[in-house]
């Protein structure tokens, strides 16, 4: 991961803009649903109280201007999860870089493991320089069979000989392609642990100004959850903590803020950004998440949020 450098410095007025409050917008004339925050005209949240961490206010709460003080400024950025990928050692847990990426499977701090044999937990040594099972013919057997799935066969012909063995007129000429392998040891093709191929990584997290101006990146590396996530913008914003946005758009920003909030109640997080979900996506999450609804809507109309309006 990385940061662009000046991207904590960006402004404009596609991503920034003075801060305003609800009494702006009732001094126009404007009204607010006091008691529903959920909007969309979903009034009477049930025991809120049951489903939010008891370091969250229950609902909330609409924000005073102070006398006299500066209005400052708004800032948003947004957050997403990008499907590129590249490889990674194969060992689990293991973020490793590979020493070859043509054909290699391990980073070099596991590089002597490719002298094991390539099912886990077998242990013994390879039969020879550059195999990749030990002497056991079980093993050798299923690793032939591992690399012959799709052997001298492009993508697209792997396509199309399983599309017509699919609807049962392939030639007796055409290569064979059977997508499952047999079980090891009574153990099921899933559940055997190999070596034979590299790891790969989950997704890459790109943040940006909600302009397009890009702010840092990271990767997720097993999955995109919350606690990978977290640590990125930890990352991003270490050395930039006064200038954290004033709001973050993401798509799971409802489970984020809730793994957060339980594992440190008081993250500068919690203090000076609100997670919201994205339009786009807050329509398809579940309107009894009452967390979701209450602290992540990205147009609340009970005035608690002002700058989204």
């Amino acid at each position: 991961g990385g940061v662009v450098a000046g991207s904590m410095d960006h402004g404009c007025t596609n991503c920034t803009h003075l801060k305003k409050y609800a009494a702006d917008f009732l001094a126009d004339g404007a009204s607010f649903d006091i008691n529903n925050a959920g909007g969309n005209g979903q009034n009477g949240v049930p025991n809120p109280q049951d489903d939010i961490p008891p370091t969250l206010a229950t609902v909330p709460q609409q924000q005073q201007r102070i006398p006299g003080s500066a209005r400052g400024y708004t800032h948003l950025a947004v957050m997403d999860g990008k499907s590129t990928t590249h490889k990674t050692c194969t060992m689990t847990t293991c973020e490793g870089s590979l020493v070859n990426y043509k054909n290699g499977h391990f980073c070099r701090d596991h590089l002597e493991m490719r002298k094991i044999c390539g099912i886990i937990p077998c242990g013994r040594p390879v039969h020879s320089d550059g195999a990749d099972t030990c002497d056991d013919e079980t093993h050798k057997q299923w690793h032939q069979k591992y690399l012959d799935r799709f052997l001298c066969l492009s993508f697209p012909g792997v396509q199309c000989v399983i599309r017509r063995q699919a609807l049962g007129n392939a030639p007796e000429t055409d290569p064979s392609v059977h997508s499952e392998l047999p079980e090891l040891n009574g153990v099921s093709e899933e559940n055997v642990t190999h070596t034979f191929r590299a790891g790969k990584t989950c997704c890459l997290q790109t943040v940006q100004w909600a302009c397009g101006c890009p702010i840092g990146w990271g990767k997720c590396y097993c999955s995109e959850s919350s606690s990978q996530v977290l640590k990125i913008i930890n990352r991003i914003w270490e050395s930039h903590s006064e200038s954290r946005p004033s709001f973050l758009a993401y798509d799971d920003a409802c489970n984020l803020l809730h793994h957060i909030v339980t594992q440190d109640p008081n993250s500068p997080w919690i203090l000076s950004t609100e997670l919201i979900v994205d339009a786009w996506h807050y329509i398809g999450h579940q309107a009894s998440d009452i967390l979701c609804r209450l602290w992540c809507n990205p147009a609340p109309t009970n005035g608690s949020q002002p700058d989204l309006i």
